[in-house]
């Protein structure tokens, strides 16, 4: 780690950038607990229906990433399109977010790549498009602009005609102590301004529910053929077992809702972990950092799932609600009519 920080303060650079994912350190370092007792109730383990899930089945818990300036992930949507979650402890970073209809991950180059593991349930997509290629213009060089400058990204059209053509949806710079919560399956892409160190999860509630069973039935099964008319009014655990069940049965045919009964109830039962007295390291803010479209700490839910409010499906619109703020003062944007 002290390597990775060092480089990430010395040498990072647009052109050479330097980027490190870890999903095992936090876990090692035994520092779940404490983090999960200074996040929000939503996102604790006790609202993470994941944690009912057979431990071989769960995703990764806490991902530990760090990135210098100049650095940028991919162009992607996560697995089952969950609830993702990004908690930004230092540093500023860009994000943009994309719809995921078909027609923009064409446009986008989109590969899908699949979850892996022992039971491979779902998939994501991955673009090789950079959506911050060029800037204000021009096409970067080594040195890495100010978000006071509010600069104006894009692709590379000659290579990429496609995606230049794709607006965002939204934009926004985060800033330290700011969580943002995100509709996984939206395709998305960050850059980083300045030395950053972040914790990203995510969490599967009522509100993405449907979305994730659906991938997984679809991917593993016969997609929804095979289920009773009543299916989406049973209890979410008879749901969750079902679905899963069929998708063992894939790899063990006849097996696999017998050996998933078998597994039910092996993970860590989730319980509620109190935050201790005293300051939190996430408590600490910076103060005279001039931000661009900041969020409010710990205020603003993007495209949450059963936070404050549940999503809504507007009519011949997009099924997420887009930046809904905790604290109704809080304006971000405008609804505009029917193309919103």
């Amino acid at each position: 780690l002290a390597w990775v920080l060092r480089r990430c303060y010395l040498e990072s650079n647009h052109r050479c950038a330097v980027m490190m994912m870890d999903e095992n350190i936090i876990q090692r370092a035994s520092l779940i607990e404490p983090l999960q007792a200074r996040l929000p109730e939503a996102l604790r383990p006790q609202a993470d229906l994941f944690q009912e899930w057979p431990a071989s089945m769960q995703p990764a818990k806490q991902c530990l990433i760090m990135g210098g300036p100049g650095g940028c992930s991919t162009l992607h949507t996560d697995m089952l399109g969950w609830m993702g979650w990004n908690l930004l402890l230092t540093g500023r970073k860009h994000w943009k977010f994309y719809p995921p209809a078909p027609e923009v991950g064409e446009a986008f180059g989109a590969e899908v790549k699949e979850m892996g593991g022992n039971f491979n349930l779902g998939f994501s997509c991955t673009s090789p498009v950079d959506m911050y290629c060029v800037v204000n213009g021009e096409k970067m060089g080594r040195d890495v602009p100010s978000p006071s400058s509010q600069p104006t990204f894009a692709p590379d059209a000659g290579r990429f005609p496609g995606a230049a053509r794709v607006a965002p949806l939204l934009e926004v710079v985060q800033g330290p102590n700011e969580l943002i919560i995100f509709p996984a399956h939206y395709f998305h892409q960050t850059y980083h301004y300045e030395p950053t160190i972040a914790i990203a999860s995510q969490a599967l509630n009522e509100g993405c529910k449907k979305r994730v069973l659906s991938q997984i039935l679809d991917f593993c099964c016969d997609g929804h053929a095979g289920l009773p008319s009543d299916f989406w009014s049973w209890r979410t655990q008879d749901q969750m077992k079902m679905v899963l069940g069929a998708a063992a049965d894939k790899l063990w045919p006849g097996k696999g809702r017998e050996y998933l009964e078998r597994m039910w109830g092996d993970a860590r039962p989730r319980r509620l972990v109190r935050a201790t007295d005293g300051a939190s390291p996430l408590d600490a803010g910076e103060e005279g950092t001039q931000r661009v479209q900041p969020l409010n700490r710990f205020a603003t839910q993007i495209a949450v799932g059963t936070l404050e409010v549940p999503p809504w499906e507007p009519d011949g619109g997009l099924p997420v609600t887009w930046a809904v703020p905790l604290d109704d003062s809080i304006q971000l944007w405008e609804e505009d009519s029917d193309d919103t």
